[in-house]
């Protein structure tokens, strides 16, 4: 089976490799594909930015301030302990909550938050800073590859150029390919067997052992990785055996 698949994500590859090279990379740069490349590159970066940007102190300033919006008693109370958590998700709303105890308590713990006020203070203050950070990055980014889309355009009209741009038309083309194929289409693959096959988990597991480009891939899906952890899905669990 392993054969079967690397074989897939072979043929896959090499249609995107001769399409690429046919249409060139100028071609490809339409205004569609800058404003996916915009957002998507700007959910990478957000991303990678954002542990160092809780790092900050004004951050930290910020998420203290937005701890003190959650003032309500169970809130503020002090928990030491996954039974202490438990008693108080047992309260109101927080009880949609009560599956993920041991989630949010290693969190609390991991960062040292003594109270669900703290954790959701925290929590808040990342999504607003995070959404804030991703709308600039997006505009940015955007605005950067439309620059160069015109820029590519007047190039690649040059005859020494022409062999190059048919080139990185192709390396673009299979970069492209992996954003879509990889990151996003097989993290969702992946996230739907732990989540609802839990069963097939080691098959999966056996096949990233017995393969090699899947097992490649697999290994690489740094951007599938984390958007799995947001679904509470560990993606390691089917990564082979070392």
């Amino acid at each position: 089976m392993a054969l079967y698949v690397d074989i897939g994500i072979g043929v896959i590859a090499l249609i995107a490799l001769i399409v690429g090279i046919v249409k060139g990379f100028s071609k490809q740069f339409t205004k569609g594909l800058c404003g996916f490349i915009a957002f998507v590159g700007s959910i990478g970066l957000t991303i990678l930015l954002m542990p160092f940007i809780q790092k900050a102190g004004a951050f930290k300033s910020f998420a203290d301030a937005a701890t003190k919006w959650f003032a309500q008693d169970y809130f503020t109370v002090t928990i030491t302990s996954t039974e202490e958590l438990n008693q108080t998700l047992s309260q109101g709303f927080l009880r949609i909550l009560a599956g993920l105890s041991d989630r949010i308590y290693g969190v609390m713990q991991a960062n040292e938050m003594t109270t669900l006020g703290m954790y959701f203070g925290d929590l808040v203050a990342r999504l607003i800073v995070g959404f804030i950070l991703w709308i600039i990055l997006l505009l940015l980014i955007k605005l950067i590859f439309l620059g160069i889309r015109k820029l590519l355009g007047k190039l690649a009209k040059l005859p020494v150029l022409h062999t190059l741009d048919k080139i990185f038309g192709g390396l673009w083309s299979v970069g492209i390919t992996y954003l879509i194929a990889v990151c996003l289409l097989l993290t969702v693959i992946e996230i739907a067997i732990l989540k609802l096959l839990p069963d097939f988990q080691p098959t999966l597991a056996q096949l990233a052992q017995d393969s090699h480009i899947f097992k490649f891939l697999h290994n690489t899906n740094v951007i599938g990785a984390y958007l799995a952890d947001l679904f509470g899905v560990d993606l390691v669990m089917t990564a082979p055996a070392v």
